[in-house]
């Protein structure tokens, strides 16, 4: 009964996506307008579905056992989550890369949180502004479209108290991370590249014109971030279970959580099976890399 319901959905889908390529054919006006009432709608699907919980192995750590998923990526809700729960805040954030449909911030942002949203791409930035004020969200929100480098981002965050900190720009994090007075931040969400393995401390090179080419050829290595964090008065307290981002907490809350090590934290990317996971591997490692 319920298969023949879902086969009936997926047949409506169809047609609806089939009408809405011909209306774009003749009138791409009013596609464009469908297209994005549509995604407006969509967008607050995303934000008010229900929480899921995420399973994890028996290796992980007992932060883990937090994680769960709402509008993150992974299970990053679920440890924000957590860790805001043990410290005091002012429910201020800064987000440096973003999805519009999933991001590190978009929970806290319904949570009544204020901050500011960065990112490279104007479309993105557009859509992003759209979505929160069609769902009322778009207050004390700031959208900043900019490409981040080394030269930029000190003089926004040196001005603002920030209690949680994103930074995902698929290139060059570690430079931008090194760069950065921290002195103000509680709490560092930064992805890693888990294909840089948990033994070395490896970055890619400093490039102004980087451009990410899906080739997992970006970042730096969990050890590096881990070592330059503490140099700038920050612990290693979490690593979400897809081996995708790593958390970190100022010293002055680091007594509240367990500290981690980044070679026993370490997670391999869950996206992809161990063969898969390996050919990545030599292929970016193969490739010009810094060791730190």
């Amino acid at each position: 009964m319920f298969g023949i319901g879902k086969k009936i959905q997926k047949e409506k889908n169809k047609l609806f996506n089939f009408l809405l390529i011909k209306i774009g054919e003749f009138f791409p006006n009013l596609h464009n307008q469908l297209k994005l009432k549509i995604e407006k709608k969509n967008f607050r699907k995303i934000l008010y579905r229900k929480l899921i919980r995420l399973e994890t192995s028996n290796s992980s750590d007992t932060i883990n056992s937090y994680e769960f998923k709402i509008t993150s990526q992974n299970g990053e809700d679920g440890i924000v989550d957590y860790i805001f729960s043990k410290i005091e805040h002012n429910k201020k954030f800064f987000e440096v890369g973003f999805e519009y449909e999933e991001c590190n911030s978009l929970n806290l942002i319904k949570n009544k949180w204020s901050g500011h949203l960065v990112d490279a791409n104007k479309i993105k930035c557009e859509k992003m502004f759209k979505f929160l004020e069609y769902s009322l969200l778009d207050k004390n929100i700031k959208i900043i479209n900019e490409f981040v480098s080394i030269k930029n981002l000190n003089s926004i965050i040196n001005e603002i108290d920030i209690d949680f900190f994103s930074l995902d720009i698929d290139g060059n994090d570690y430079w931008v991370m090194k760069s950065l007075n921290l002195d103000r931040v509680k709490v560092i969400c930064c992805e890693y590249n888990p294909f840089f393995g948990n033994k070395e401390a490896v970055t890619i090179p400093y490039d102004e014109k980087f451009e990410y080419k899906n080739n997992h050829y970006f970042g730096a290595s969990l050890t590096a971030f881990t070592n330059l964090f503490k140099n700038k008065e920050f612990e290693l307290i979490a690593v979400d279970s897809s081996g995708t981002n790593a958390f970190f907490i100022n010293k002055k809350y680091s007594h509240k959580f367990e500290i981690l090590s980044p070679k026993l934290s370490y997670k391999t990317s869950a996206y992809f099976n161990k063969k898969e996971f390996l050919n990545i591997q030599s292929k970016v490692m193969s490739k010009e890399l810094i060791y730190l």
